[in-house]
């Protein structure tokens, strides 16, 4: 750990629904976040995060002293450890790769934005601010109507006993499809390999926010036609048009 002690501002940053306390450095702008932060995020005991930190980052993470305004009171100025944000971000996707609920709802809420564009949101740094926020809403949106989409084919499914194992299979992939080809003229295996995605979430995370939009339009609308008792392809394909 550094024996240096800087000055830091405090100020809360939202990520999706989970919003924390951020740290910006008074001598460079540099963003920051308490250990104690990061321990009552993940649910650490405060004494084991940093053994638990360089657990994750290696033996030469090293954590920073910091004061701020939050640490004056009975025991004024006193200092606190915190990490770097390029250093949580680690943590976020190496805990997010463990299966971590927590570090998955954070890499959720952030897919397409940087942390320091949000930590520069917090601070009142113009960046694009308006424009990023629209483009998380509407990521997240997407996200939950896609759930939502996923949830009315799957009910649907248990009401067919009729239908082939082969529909079964297929019909997600299909419907998904249909929504691709309209809006670019190719399937997502296409999509994929171009952009170099690994799967459909990332594909989704390429998405302009128009398109995300769109996209979360055409989905909730089959989702009303699915549970009126629609086929799922013909529920899409009528959203499609409805929206074309």
């Amino acid at each position: 750990m550094t024996n240096i002690t800087r000055k830091a501002t405090v100020a809360i940053v939202k990520m999706g629904t989970l919003e924390i306390e951020g740290l910006r450095f008074d001598d460079n702008g540099e963003f920051a976040i308490a250990q104690q932060q990061v321990a009552t995020l993940f649910s650490v005991i405060p004494t084991s995060a940093p053994k638990w930190l360089k657990g994750i980052l290696g033996a030469g993470f090293q954590l920073f002293r910091v004061t701020t305004d939050r640490n004056k009171g009975t025991r004024q100025n006193r200092s606190e450890s915190a990490l770097s944000i390029l250093d949580f971000e680690r943590v976020v996707r190496a805990l997010d790769r463990k299966g971590n609920e927590k570090a998955q709802a954070i890499s959720d809420s952030l897919v397409g934005l940087a942390l320091t564009q949000l930590f520069s949101d917090a601070f009142g740094i113009e960046f694009d601010k308006h424009d990023r926020q629209e483009y998380l809403t509407a990521r997240l949106a997407g996200k939950i109507t896609r759930r939502t989409l996923t949830d009315a084919i799957k009910e649907y499914l248990g009401k067919q006993n009729e239908v082939s194992e082969n529909y079964r299979k297929w019909i997600y992939s299909n419907c998904s499809d249909k929504i691709n080809l309209a809006l670019f003229d190719k399937k997502a295996s296409q999509l994929k390999k171009e952009r170099s995605c690994k799967d459909n979430d990332a594909l989704r995370d390429t998405h302009s926010k128009a398109e995300l939009v769109l996209i979360d339009r055409i989905e909730g609308h089959a989702v009303i036609l699915i549970d009126r008792g629609m086929e799922p392809q013909i529920a899409v394909s009528d959203a499609i048009a409805f929206y074309g």
